[in-house]
């Protein structure tokens, strides 16, 4: 039925990392060897230091892959490699769920950046 965490509130977040909203259009690439390289347009949704979190029509991507996306944070243009975590259909599209690959000094600090102004 209801599930409440052991403090009696009903909120279950388990996640390590503060998610802000994250607006912008931008592109993703999946990288796998038995598919030819094709960018499909995506619309980012949030974004924290662990990951991010896109939209897109297209359903050539599933959970497990690797993807490249392309964004911008300020004036920082990002371009950066995430796996896949999940995906759930959304009315017509697919939302993506996607953790970073490799850790970043630089990304994480104007993530943390954008998150606390």
């Amino acid at each position: 039925m209801f599930g409440f965490k052991k403090d009696g509130s009903k909120d279950s977040n388990k996640r390590q990392h503060k998610r802000v909203d994250f607006f912008q259009s931008s592109y993703y690439l999946v990288m796998a060897e038995n598919r030819a390289p094709a960018s499909s347009e995506c619309w980012f949704t949030n974004i924290s230091a662990g990951g991010l979190s896109f939209d897109t029509k297209k359903t050539d991507i599933t959970e497990g892959d690797e993807v490249k996306v392309l964004y911008k944070i300020g004036t920082k243009f990002r371009n950066d490699r995430l796996n896949v975590r999940f995906i759930r259909k959304s009315l017509d599209s697919f939302k993506c769920g996607c953790e970073f690959i490799e850790p970043d000094t630089e990304r994480s600090d104007l993530i943390k950046n954008m998150i606390t102004h």
